[in-house]
């Protein structure tokens, strides 16, 4: 029965993930890989190749370095073959076809631009079996004609990436990136389709027919989305032991980040992968500095962190003009957000600290003077802040300002609190509208110095980071949709020095978010790592649904009889299940403990963690009252009325989600009919009723009535509460996840917020109160079954147990996470025990 159970997972999940294109792919980069591990996708035909006479090879290319020469794919038939070529040339590439290994004299050329990494085309190769030609097309409009040899089609291979020749493997492959493969047939009909969605396993699969691809070594892209990528490591930098972190910025126009030691600096070219490292003939004499490049006139600036005279690099001359590295400014602006105005090309800073104080002065630096002057600020008030993050909107002087330290007074005395407020900086007129205070629920504070903003998306990217220890902060990305005013996180973490600031860029020639993790190596040394993310990124919820080729699918295909068994067994022994437990009047299986000690209450009471069960006033289960529809207007309701905000939801929005393909007559007499129903079954309960004010549908829920949905919600916004529930909420949270088994196309985003929520939460009680070991357990139970992966998590519960000095319960906790782990991402945990111990 395992196994059909088994069986019946894998073939649900296989059908039912959709990805969309846009995430996902193989990777061919074969940077600081052996030949041996290079990435290899190929597609064998035998007889399940469906074409006749004629195909089509059409598939989604991307270089990823334009400077290496090689092989993209090759076809293989008989003793012929038809191999596609990547030739740069100067500031120049061509896309060539090789025939029989002889180069045909048309080719694609075009500008090494057109082929980054962020750009991504298509391309088309017809192959006339019976006439024996060829036709070659790039973006559906250039062509290329050639003859062939003949190419049997029961012998075909097609191999993209590396490939064996002659029992030899060849190694001159092109760095490249390749998604959405398709095969049509002679009446141009699609017959095999490989999306390369998947995030782990050697298998790509057909999702038109089976015919499956083998991969070998793969990289797939989905996992960049998420998971950081370390593409290059800078260093080292000393002087760590005095706090002197480098700077890094980024160069927009040469599309190069440059990272800033007080002797030399490197400058890592993005596009190329390649860094240089520059010793300064006369270096920076600040203790301790900040950076900002001006890609209007291509100058590189530094300064004192609390102000004082701006430093320019002559790159030529591998200077510093004369520096100020005085540490006895007047005012002194520690924390300012520094930025070049689009308008102008001048260099401002807005805010800062100093002697005890936060300001909120917007200041211009004159670079005749050599000193910062103070600009009226018109608008909205600003309060006195410090470490907010500052990205530009667009080039007309706009600029969003968020987060920081500040209150009031500006007052240091008068304790600071983080700040989670939106402004608009126009540089027009010198003016800041305050736009929202955000709700940021991540538990994550944003942090200075830098945001980027996708205008496209209207959402805003920014560092966020959690305090783990007084040296060391886990830091991810959080994501905040200026549509839906809500943060997601969208990244995985890294742990970073807790005086490092990582910056975050957006590299728009290669589609990549970029970031900077510092790591000290020895004594005196730090190490930079710059980090990549694909763009869009994906939150948690989203990684963890990405498809896995784990078995083979003709696995699946071979037993679709034995699935189709399993499944209308699972469908009937539950039925025999409940139909023996009535004829035995046994306890209602919602009768089932929390824990051995705690059973559930079964009296006017909604449960919506694991199954879905309701019980009347008279402690019957009325479950089986509620048809489908007739649940998902109940659950919609109950979550648009205790979601935080507790506005319920409108006659118009409840229409689109439940009934968005009905005509407005029919959706009316739908909704009025669902509603009435709804009402009969409430009313076999107490103290709860749907009320309908302002044009909004909301559902009241009194005292009296238990709903663990709601409880769990008010615990969540009380940390008071949260101190003193942990058992109630390891109780609820053991039932399984909410509305478990349901799915619904509105649901998943109200799921993944709670869940968010939730760990964050959580995560901030613990480290915002003195809190016992014994209580911090529990917290961490509560995180780990929320998220079985949650890195924070495991962390809280080792220290925890290690402080209480159980050693083999905190290795144990490990070993069980480390399996969790690999069974999930199909990979090793590479944290051992003893780094949680440190």
């Amino acid at each position: 029965m395992k196994k059909l159970y088994l069986l019946l997972i894998l073939f649900a999940f296989q059908v039912s993930f959709a990805q969309n294109q846009s995430i996902g792919g193989l990777d061919f980069n074969f940077q600081n890989r052996k030949h041996e591990d290079r990435t290899s996708l190929r597609i064998k035909s035998g007889s399940k190749l469906l074409i006749k006479n004629k195909y089509t090879l059409s598939f989604e290319l991307s270089i990823c370095s334009p400077n290496e020469y090689g092989f993209i794919f090759n076809i293989f038939s008989n003793q012929n073959s038809i191999a596609l070529l990547y030739i740069p040339e100067g500031d120049s590439a061509s896309l060539q076809l090789v025939v029989d290994n002889k180069p045909v004299q048309n080719r694609f050329t075009k500008n090494k631009r057109f082929f980054t990494g962020g750009n991504w085309f298509h391309l088309d190769l017809i192959v006339d079996l019976k006439n024996r030609n060829s036709i070659f097309t790039l973006n559906k409009t250039q062509h290329v004609n050639t003859k062939i040899g003949e190419m049997p089609k029961n012998k075909t291979e097609i191999v993209f990436g590396s490939f064996v020749e002659f029992n030899e493997r060849n190694n001159d492959i092109a760095s490249f990136r390749l998604r959405n493969v398709k095969i049509y047939d002679d009446e141009n009909e699609l017959r095999h389709f490989w999306k390369l969605s998947e995030s782990a396993g050697n298998i790509a699969r057909d999702s038109k027919s089976d015919l499956d691809a083998e991969v070998l070594k793969p990289q797939w892209l989905a996992l960049s989305h998420y998971q950081f990528k370390t593409v290059a490591k800078l260093g080292p930098f000393p002087g760590v032991e005095k706090d002197i972190l480098p700077p890094v910025v980024y160069d927009t126009k040469n599309n190069r980040l440059v990272l800033i030691g007080n002797k030399f600096l490197y400058f890592y070219d993005l596009t190329k992968s390649t860094a240089e490292k520059e010793q300064y003939v006369l270096p920076l004499k600040q203790i301790c500095y900040t950076a900002i490049y001006n890609e209007n006139t291509n100058e590189l600036y530094a300064l004192y962190t609390g102000g004082g005279k701006v430093s320019v690099y002559d790159e030529k001359e591998k200077i510093w003009s004369d520096v100020d590295s005085s540490i006895f400014l007047k005012g002194h602006y520690h924390g300012s957000s520094l930025f070049i105005n689009p308008l102008n090309s001048e260099l401002y800073m807005i805010g800062g600290y100093g002697y005890y104080t936060n300001k909120n002065d917007l200041q211009k630096y004159d670079f005749k003077l050599k000193q910062w002057k103070k600009i009226p600020l018109k608008g909205d008030k600003l309060l006195p802040i410090s470490h907010a993050a500052l990205g530009r909107k667009n080039n007309n002087g706009d600029f969003f300002l968020f987060g920081g330290f500040s209150n009031e007074s500006g007052k240091q005395i008068e304790k600071y609190r983080t700040l989670s407020d939106l402004y608009l900086l126009s540089m027009k007129d010198t003016s800041i509208k305050k736009i929202i205070e955000t709700e940021n629920s991540t538990g994550k504070n944003a942090d200075y110095p830098v945001l980027h903003f996708d205008s496209l998306k209207n959402e805003m990217f920014l560092i966020g980071n959690l305090t783990l220890t007084s040296e060391v902060k886990a830091t991810q990305i959080l994501r905040y949709s200026l549509d839906s005013k809500t943060f997601n996180v969208v990244s995985d973490s890294f742990q970073t020095p807790y005086n490092f600031r990582p910056p975050i860029f957006y590299d728009k020639l290669n589609n990549k978010i970029i970031t900077v993790r510092a790591k000290k190596e020895g004594k005196d040394s730090l190490f930079l790592y710059i980090q990549s993310l694909e763009y869009p990124l994906l939150t948690q919820a989203d990684f963890n649904l990405l498809p896995k080729t784990s078995i083979h699918p003709n696995f699946l295909q071979k037993y679709k009889p034995l699935i189709v068994i399993a499944i209308l067994l699972s469908a009937i022994i539950p039925l025999i299940l409940h139909t023996r437990k009535k004829n035995k009047k046994s306890v209602s299986p919602a009768a089932i403990s929390y824990s051995s000690n705690n059973e559930l209450r079964k009296s006017n009471c909604i449960y919506l963690f694991g199954d879905f069960k309701v019980f009347d006033k008279n402690s019957n289960e009325i479950t089986e009252e509620f048809s489908p529809k007739i649940k998902q207007l109940f659950v919609l309701l109950l979550m648009k009325s205790y979601n935080g905000s507790n506005h319920g939801i409108t006659t118009e929005a409840l229409t689109t989600y439940l009934w968005p393909d009905a005509n407005s007559e029919s959706t009316k007499n739908n909704r009025n009919v669902t509603i009435s129903k709804l009402r009969k079954i409430l009313s076999k309960l107490e103290t709860i009723e749907i009320k309908y004010e302002h044009n909004s549908w909301n559902l009241s829920v009194s005292n009296g009535l238990f709903c663990d949905y709601i409880y769990f919600r008010s615990v969540l916004n009380d940390n008071g509460s949260i101190l003193d529930a942990t058992q109630k909420i390891n109780e609820i949270l053991s039932r399984g996840e909410l509305l478990q088994g349901e799915a619904y196309d509105w649901f998943d985003g109200q799921k993944t917020q709670l869940t968010e929520e939730s760990l964050s939460k959580l995560k901030k009680v613990v480290t915002s109160n003195k809190i016992n070991p014994e209580i911090k357990i529990k917290i961490a139970d509560s995180i780990l079954l929320l998220d079985l992966v949650d890195e924070i998590g495991l962390a809280i519960k080792i220290s925890s147990l290690t402080e209480l000095g159980n050693h083999t319960l905190a290795k144990t906790t490990y070993d069980l996470f480390r399996k969790e782990y690999s069974r999930i991402y199909d990979e090793e945990y590479k944290k051992s025990f003893s780094d949680f111990l440190k």
